[in-house]
């Protein structure tokens, strides 16, 4: 009995068919492999929760300094070193956004962090994914204190935690991205974007997981929160949308609307 073997239309025919049913499934792919880099984010950032509470079991209540001006000039001048420093948490991959890869700082402060040697200095822990919420919460800088008014503390003291009066609805820290170099993460996030633009001191919020950004809330819960528009690592701060338009990332209203940063 002879062998029939394809023809070269078949053999098209067949391609085209496996061409078609893979171009249906690549999105299906890509967000589930979206969906399991904002659930990592989100372990993460959950993470950093846990730590902060640590951090305030033994400190009277209060939460983390966002910045030291009384430091020894290697790695406790901002609040991730201070941490560290102090025992509070080890290593620095729950610093990071699984999304944020073409932030080159991860290796490297991932590598410090672990090592006995060559430990990070200050100015590494600036660039994490996590911004801390530096103007109701990690200081005081909202409530009447100027740079270096209350000792070593720039911005008056952190919050209190029972000074809180809505903990499930207080950002304590959310994806943030640099004010000039977006393809890396910032320690703070500021609470309005600043009109003048790009500013390399403010975080804005990085809605990077489509339009939506993962925080950390004050009652150490974590959730996926959405923005005005998707930030995405490598744009130019002056093309992104402001993310702080929409709830829960909106400005400071003059009326005292309560906004989601204030701890009042």
């Amino acid at each position: 009995m002879s062998k029939r073997n394809f023809t070269l239309i078949e053999l098209l025919v067949v391609i085209a068919i496996i061409a078609i049913l893979a171009s249906m499934m690549l999105p299906a792919l890509q967000n589930a492999r979206e969906s399991a880099r904002k659930i990592a984010c989100l372990s993460n950032i959950k993470q950093l929760g846990t730590v902060f509470q640590l951090y305030q079991e033994d400190n009277q209540g209060f939460y983390i300094p966002h910045m030291s001006l009384n430091y020894d000039g290697s790695n406790t001048a901002y609040w991730p070193g201070l941490l560290m420093a102090n025992g509070y948490a080890k290593g620095a991959k729950f610093l990071f956004c699984p999304k944020n890869a073409t932030n080159e700082m991860h290796g490297n402060l991932t590598h410090k962090a672990s090592a006995n040697l060559d430990k990070p200095t200050w100015s590494d822990w600036r660039y994490i994914d996590f911004g801390y919420n530096r103007n109701h919460i990690g200081s005081s800088k909202r409530y009447g204190y100027n740079s270096g008014s209350v000792g070593c503390l720039m911005y008056g003291p952190p919050v209190k935690n029972v000074k809180i009066a809505k903990p499930s609805k207080t950002i304590v820290a959310t994806d943030t991205m640099h004010g000039v170099m977006t393809r890396r993460g910032w320690f703070l996030v500021n609470d309005a974007l600043p009109g003048s633009g790009a500013v390399s001191s403010i975080g804005p919020v990085g809605t990077r997981h489509i339009g939506y950004a993962s925080v950390i809330w004050a009652d150490a819960h974590a959730s996926s929160e959405k923005g005005s528009g998707n930030m995405s690592p490598g744009d130019e701060l002056a093309n992104m949308p402001d993310p702080y338009l929409v709830q829960p990332f909106n400005k400071i209203s003059s009326n005292s609307i309560y906004d989601f940063w204030d701890r009042y």
